[in-house]
């Protein structure tokens, strides 16, 4: 009776686990072979698993425009999605629920146009390379989740993110060049993670401005905050107190956190601008760092005098004299090079 028991609770464990694999719709391209809200393109017609995840995993090039309600997608395998329009909703909840992006080889999700609901955590990058581009449309990561990146309940009140950057053995990229994002919880950047934001077209940056959570950023080493700016600046990463009751908003940065600064298709020009914004509380810094490829003439600042805390950077623009004498010293070095060259 034990044995016969056993069976039927390993039968029915299987059952559940292939009903799980079943309900992925893989991309076969077997349709117009570019639409996402294309049925044809799916293993697995959309009618027998309303709502269910999509899979797109190898060689292709995917355009999501139509308006289009799933539980997750998955973009891995060198596979490319492309959002330019329409009303977009991944709605599966959960904290162990993801988006995953380049968690296995490369995936790549280029968002220009629409608007795109996540209500799950968004992870880009693990044991592949994720790149999310934002150059335009509407982004809400409207949920959190079990953090990746980082362990927030060692620092600060909220519990999870919605947003991870660069974890595991690979390399995540999110780069915001436009468009809107907001999350309900965090952002994390790992250690093998990029958070880049190049100018000022971008219209919001909202971490903890979607719901009711307060937001947070966790940086670990050897992840980086890259900043670009451009002839009228960049847009600040505003980290959101959004019940305006308790201070649980936070910035964490560890130390050997990396900050790259530049101009972004503009003529370097001195000034100091405002990089991040933490509402009512104060910035977290234990050791960020710049960047080697940082230029120099730049200097960061995190000012925590203030109601809110801020994260600046200035550049000063070097003087002659001071490029004369790294010229000199360049040749110098030079002269010796070849001086005892055998």
């Amino acid at each position: 009776m034990k044995r016969a028991c056993k069976q039927l609770v390993a039968a029915l464990a299987l059952t559940v686990a292939c009903a799980g694999v079943a309900q992925a719709e893989l991309w076969t391209g077997g349709g117009d072979g570019v639409s996402y809200g294309d049925t044809n393109n799916w293993d697995v017609p959309a009618t027998a698993f309303p709502g269910s995840t999509r899979d797109i995993n190898g060689a292709f090039t995917v355009t999501r425009s139509g308006n289009v309600t799933v539980n997750r997608t998955f973009v891995n395998g060198g596979a490319v999605l492309n959002v330019t329009g329409g009303t977009h909703s991944d709605s599966q909840s959960g904290n162990t629920i993801r988006n995953f992006i380049g968690s296995s080889g490369a995936g790549t999700v280029n968002m220009s146009g629409g608007s795109w609901d996540i209500g799950h955590i968004t992870a880009v990058g693990g044991n592949g390379t994720g790149v999310f581009n934002l150059s335009g449309g509407d982004l809400n990561i409207s949920r959190g989740g079990n953090t990746l990146a980082g362990n927030p309940n060692s620092f600060g009140g909220n519990s999870g993110g919605s947003l991870s950057v660069g974890y595991g053995s690979g390399s995540g990229l999110f780069n915001v060049t436009g468009g809107s994002l907001i999350t309900r919880i965090g952002a994390e950047v790992g250690d093998k993670g990029t958070f880049r934001v190049l100018g000022d077209d971008a219209t919001q940056i909202g971490i903890g401005s979607s719901g009711t959570l307060d937001g947070h950023w966790w940086q670990q080493a050897g992840g980086v905050l890259s900043m670009g700016i451009d002839s009228t600046g960049v847009t600040k990463i505003f980290i959101d107190d959004t019940d305006q009751v308790t201070a649980d908003p936070y910035v964490h940065f560890q130390d050997g956190a990396v900050l790259d600064l530049s101009f972004f298709g503009t003529t370097p020009v001195a000034g100091t601008w405002t990089l991040m914004e933490l509402e009512n509380n104060d910035i977290e810094d234990l050791g960020l760092e710049l960047s080697g490829d940082t230029a120099s003439g730049w200097s960061f600042n995190v000012d925590n005098s203030g109601a809110n805390g801020l994260l600046t950077a200035t550049y000063v623009i070097p003087e002659p004299a001071t490029l004369g004498m790294v010229a000199a010293f360049g040749a110098g070095m030079l002269f010796i090079r070849r001086r005892f060259m055998i």
